[in-house]
């Protein structure tokens, strides 16, 4: 009976009130704090892909004009050397970067992509670029529950035509992990806040209790 009435009295409504305001909040906060990070991670990492698909871009011009590639010996050592670009400059993990030319066509790609030198990119952000217009971004999520970043830019002569795209799909699971790891920082505060919010209240109420009975 005494542990009922206990649980009745005003200090404990008051800690249960205590608790209840610290847990809104800290997920008041959570939820704005970690979507501002998500939002700057994402950011600097789309700053970031832009910026390599423009070197990238810049590197290629010289090399996709239209005396390079006029003669068919020719062009197989183009790719090949856009190829060495791509690998030895441009390596990230689980990216796949492209170099188009004109029409689309693949002429050099990242390692585990080679596969698609020789064949046309029909993507709309790919013919987007090949427009002209510049920092072309799209999320996407792929069959295995990847979300990944697209990037394309146009590559431009010296003359200002367009003479192909970069085009670079990279993988967000660095960023996505960062979150979560705020997420689960964010849930062990809360869980650590309420425990000393409930301790503190317990050890106030009994002194509050203790003076109001001498």
């Amino acid at each position: 009976m005494k542990g009922r009435r206990w649980f009745s009295t005003i200090q404990v409504k008051l800690i249960a009130i205590y608790m209840l305001l610290i847990l809104i909040s800290m997920q008041v906060i959570a939820v704005y704090f970690v979507s501002s990070v998500k939002t700057s991670l994402t950011e600097t990492f789309t700053n970031s892909l832009n910026d390599q698909a423009r070197a990238l871009a810049v590197l290629a011009a010289d090399k996709l004009t239209e005396e390079s590639l006029a003669a068919p010996a020719d062009s197989g050592k183009e790719a090949s050397s856009l190829s060495e670009y791509v690998n030895s400059l441009f390596s990230r993990s689980g990216s796949e970067l492209q170099v188009l030319d004109a029409s689309g066509r693949v002429l050099a790609a990242s390692d585990a992509y080679s596969g698609y030198i020789g064949k046309k990119n029909t993507s709309l952000m790919v013919s987007q670029a090949l427009q002209g217009i510049p920092d072309n971004e799209q999320d996407i999520l792929d069959e295995d529950n990847v979300r990944k970043k697209i990037i394309t830019q146009p590559i431009k002569s010296s003359d200002n035509r367009i003479v192909g795209a970069v085009y670079i799909v990279a993988q967000m699971t660095e960023v996505n992990a960062t979150v979560d790891r705020v997420n689960r920082i964010f849930v062990s505060g809360t869980l650590i806040a309420l425990g000393l919010t409930g301790v503190l209240g317990v050890v106030l109420a009994h002194t509050i209790t203790s003076r109001s009975k001498g």
